[in-house]
């Protein structure tokens, strides 16, 4: 069976509940090789393909998965992304489970980056909310990468995958609370951003 949901999930914990990184039930080594999978995964599969997986986890999550309880909600979604993954559009894309799980943590997440005010200011200022709200999203992911670049005690090369990995795992690590930013919103924000 494939590893779905980004290193927390596995073990019965819903992603918005995590403390910290250091409470996370995995080393740091299996942290960073599940993040070096990410980012092979969306370094190796082209943007029409992604952009169908997240077409489909934003579409699972607003009409068949949608509900008031997160947990209910992200459960509903794990099921979505595997049938897809195994019988659906999806398993023709070769990191199929690997891309729909980060998708999936960047989708939970969304409201840690963009509050629900700054959503309606968007929505009342904007002609195209989607192009406005995945700009302002993007920019989010960029200060957070920035920020990590700028405390970053080395330079990775962006074909060193290991290497950003672990950059990512140990910012991540120090900078996440698990409240107002769990680790795994903050990995998958930035690779998202990198790649």
């Amino acid at each position: 069976m494939t590893r779905f949901i980004c290193l927390g999930v596995l073990t019965g914990l819903v992603l918005m509940n995590f403390t910290a990184a250091a409470d996370l039930p995995f080393t740091d080594k299996e942290r960073q090789t599940y993040l070096e999978s990410v980012i092979h995964a969306l370094q190796s599969t082209p943007k029409s393909s992604i952009n169908e997986l997240e077409e489909f986890v934003g579409l699972s999550r607003r009409e068949k998965c949608r509900s008031f309880i997160e947990s209910t909600t992200l459960r509903c979604l794990q099921s979505e992304i595997q049938r897809n993954c195994e019988t659906g559009s999806g398993h023709a894309i070769k990191s199929c489970a690997v891309l729909s799980d980060a998708l999936l943590v960047n989708k939970m997440n969304e409201n840690k980056f963009i509050s629900r005010e700054t959503r309606f200011d968007i929505s009342e200022s904007s002609a195209n909310f989607q192009k406005a709200y995945a700009k302002a999203l993007n920019t989010k992911f960029g200060l957070l990468a920035t920020q990590m670049l700028l405390l970053s005690k080395s330079s990775c090369q962006d074909s060193d995958s290991r290497c950003l990995a672990k950059e990512i795992d140990q910012y991540c690590s120090a900078n996440s609370d698990g409240k107002s930013l769990p680790w795994q919103a903050c990995a998958v924000a930035i690779i998202s951003f990198i790649q």
